[in-house]
């Protein structure tokens, strides 16, 4: 009981490489050793080697998506382009939300504009909700 943990029954290193092995995925990792996924919570949370493996886990993963998305743009997928698009070229008017920023404290003022650059009128027809 030196270490305070006298009914560990897996080492530090034999729980890192199941995570390793299951691609960080911790259910996973828990099934491969025959424990619970709290016992591999505990580990992580005990042992920066386990932290670790689960660290390098996510990032070969990403690695491997991001490798997977470049294939897709580079042979035309449009969901792959758009997504791409939507989160890396924010700056260059892609997105997918609509950022307002200013002082909070004055009104906002938003104006409208058809293709051709006339104002659209938004004001409620007589009648309709305002």
């Amino acid at each position: 009981m030196a270490n305070g943990h006298a009914n560990q029954r897996y080492t530090p290193q034999e729980v890192a490489q199941a995570i390793l092995e299951s691609y960080g995925i911790l259910a996973e990792a828990a099934r491969r050793l025959g424990c619970s996924r709290m016992a591999v919570y505990n580990y992580i949370r005990r042992y920066a080697t386990c932290r670790a493996a689960l660290a390098e886990a996510r990032e070969i993963v990403g690695d491997r998506a991001e490798g997977r998305l470049f294939r897709a743009i580079a042979e035309g997928e449009p969901w792959a382009i758009q997504f791409y698009l939507s989160r890396q070229c924010r700056d260059r008017g892609y997105g997918d939300r609509l950022a307002i920023e200013g002082d909070p404290a004055r009104p906002l003022r938003i104006v409208l504009r058809w293709d051709d650059g006339t104002p659209v009128d938004a004001t409620p027809a007589e009648g309709g909700e305002s």
